[in-house]
């Protein structure tokens, strides 16, 4: 995260962008660990709000909860 984050906190982190640097690692894990960082480490995942902002490497990537993508990851410490 930091690393796409510019080394800090308090910024937004596409997922298609994460999951490009962790392309090693198994989505599921990678999902259920981000889903877990929502409950314990004041991570957020959010939808991008300009509907045109959005590609199909941002649908692909997305999380859904509650029927909806969630296409961010922010993590504020």
């Amino acid at each position: 995260y930091r690393a796409l984050a510019g080394g800090s906190f308090n910024k937004r982190v596409l997922l298609r962008d994460l999951r490009d640097k962790l392309s090693d690692v198994d989505r599921a894990a990678l999902d259920n660990a981000i889903l877990r960082m929502t409950h314990e480490d004041g991570a957020s995942l959010v939808e991008l709000d300009n509907r045109r902002e959005i590609t199909n490497a941002d649908r692909s990537a997305a999380i859904q909860i509650g029927g909806e993508p969630r296409h961010i990851l922010w993590i504020s410490r």
